[in-house]
């Protein structure tokens, strides 16, 4: 059995997502012998320190467990709802239980198979009780194999919300690959508890002092400088930067993508603008796309329609969030819908007018605009409001922006009608209207 990891990154969606997953998959051998891809850490290319970050928290790097912090928002809610769930009439330790009482012999494949289907169904409790009875069976396993299915074990957990338990399993291990610290450090960034992430993350290089992989590197480093846009840690952002200048991967695609989405999230267009300049011409969508949204947040939406020119020169293809990006900054152009009527155009050409995100962006940009009928038209038209809460949300403040009380007040009702509740910020912003129309 081969250990492999895959990352799906969408990096330049509204909501980006960085996803991390672990599987075994057949070798193909029928000897029964596994090989781990990652060796030992001194096999590894690279070496390497990061800077005051690391320095600073260099007299930690034995300090185990972390202190965790208090789970989001969003890990409650998901444990909240697994729990609710509806259990199997059959767990994966009641597999185990039969087993035994069979006289059958567990194996590696028959653990494996198990950790990985509690992984897909993210049921906490189910995996908190699989992880207490594999833990002390799996010791018996060669050392290879047993490493294997610890990685499994803390990537189950981590996915499934056991955080406590993923850290305690972590402390435990006296055998650590460099697998075991990327798991977990995306297993935080897939849960958003990014803090962590970063805290283990710069544990792991005082520890390691090595890269290891480099399709492992390029994996971290974007889930990583995610969660420094998303905690704000400018800092550690540039000093990874400067580290893939050092060993040669600046020029990558994926890392420079994820390097200009950073510096254009942090407030830094120049350095985000400089490095889309240096690949210009090798860029895919999601690179234009980055960029795009650079020149967005820093309100340079002139750049983005120049750098849609390009993009249609260059016969790069458009997708869904690429004209998302472009109607966002139509809608501030101030020019009272004109390019985003010919973005719209293109938008019917590729036959992307039902997606959700296209619909949403078309209903914001004219009710900005001013052009409120054209904005309810899409609204009617969409297939989508009746499960996205953002096309609502973005009606109502065409409404509100243009002082259209009554109308507001109308769509108020039928938005709590079909069971969505506005943004407070919308609803002040209906009451302001409300009051300067009398």
């Amino acid at each position: 059995m081969v250990f492999e990891m895959e990352m799906i990154c969408n990096s330049m969606t509204p909501s980006p997502f960085v996803a991390f997953r672990c599987q075994c998959v057949k070798n193909g051998s029928s000897g029964g012998s596994s090989k781990l891809l990652a060796e030992s850490p001194l096999e590894y290319k690279y070496q390497f320190q990061i800077g005051r970050c690391l320095q600073t928290s260099k007299q930690k790097q034995h300090e185990l467990p972390l202190v965790l912090r208090e789970p989001t928002k969003a890990r409650r809610n998901l444990m909240t709802d697994n729990t609710k769930k509806k259990k199997n009439d059959s767990s994966s330790v009641d597999a185990l239980c039969l087993m035994d009482s069979l006289g059958l012999p567990v194996t590696y494949d028959v653990y494996a198979s198990l950790i990985n289907e509690c992984t897909e169904s993210q049921d906490p409790i189910n995996a908190l009780e699989l992880y207490s009875n594999v833990i002390d069976r799996i010791q018996l396993l060669q050392p290879r194999l047993r490493l294997t299915l610890q990685n499994k074990l803390l990537l189950m957990l981590v996915t499934c919300g056991s955080t406590d338990a993923a850290h305690q399993l972590f402390a435990q291990m006296t055998l650590k690959d460099f697998w075991f610290w990327a798991i977990l450090i995306a297993g935080y960034i897939e849960i958003g508890e990014y803090e962590n992430a970063i805290e283990v993350f710069i544990q792991m290089q005082c520890s390691y002092g090595s890269l290891g992989g480099v399709g492992v590197w390029r994996v971290i480093t974007v889930g990583v400088l995610k969660a420094c846009v998303l905690t704000k840690n400018a800092e550690l952002g540039k000093q990874l930067h400067c580290l893939m200048v050092k060993f040669g991967d600046a020029t990558d695609l994926l890392l420079c993508t994820s390097l200009i989405n950073f510096y254009g999230k942090i407030g830094h267009p120049e350095e985000a603008n400089f490095l889309f300049n240096k690949m210009k011409y090798s860029c895919d969508t999601v690179a234009w796309t980055a960029a795009m949204a650079s020149y967005c947040h820093s309100q340079n939406f002139i750049q983005v329609l120049y750098a849609l020119k390009d993009m249609k020169r260059l016969k790069i293809k458009l997708n869904n969030y690429t004209l998302s990006t472009i109607l966002r900054a139509c809608g501030r152009m101030g020019d009272c819908g004109e390019c985003g009527r010919q973005v719209h155009a293109d938008v019917v050409k590729l036959g992307l007018e039902s997606d959700m995100f296209v619909q949403c962006s078309l209903v914001d940009m004219y009710g900005k605009c001013g052009s409120l009928r054209d904005a309810r038209r899409i609204f009617d038209m969409s297939d989508q409001k009746e499960s996205s809460i953002a096309c609502w949300n973005a009606m109502l403040h065409g409404y509100a922006r243009h002082k259209a009380s009554i109308e507001a007040i109308k769509f108020l009702y039928q938005m709590k009608a079909a069971g969505f509740q506005p943004q407070e910020s919308i609803l002040n912003q209906v009451r302001i209207a409300c009051c300067d129309s009398d």
